[in-house]
């Protein structure tokens, strides 16, 4: 199962991606994990002035976590949520 949730702290955005896989080893959470999926991700939050954390999630698992550096998403409203009617 994935989860994904977003949210606001101190007015900047955050967004939490999680599973309930085999999870990565707490070792490579600490140190740089250089795949192309990773660096791939990496380039598109920085794209966003966002920044990437990989924790190991317990039990099992893996949570990716995206934190927006400057709350300019926020406030530009592209987030908004829009009301039908």
């Amino acid at each position: 199962n994935v989860g994904i949730k977003i949210s606001t702290e101190d007015h900047r955005m955050m967004i939490e991606i999680s599973d309930n896989g085999i999870g990565i080893a707490e070792t490579r959470t600490k140190e740089k994990i250089n795949t192309s999926g990773i660096n791939n991700i990496k380039a598109r939050a920085s794209a966003l002035d966002m920044t990437v954390e990989i924790k190991k999630r317990e039990p099992n698992g893996t949570l990716l976590l995206l934190k927006e550096r400057s709350g300019k998403i926020l406030l530009s409203g592209d987030l908004t949520e829009k009301n039908p009617g």
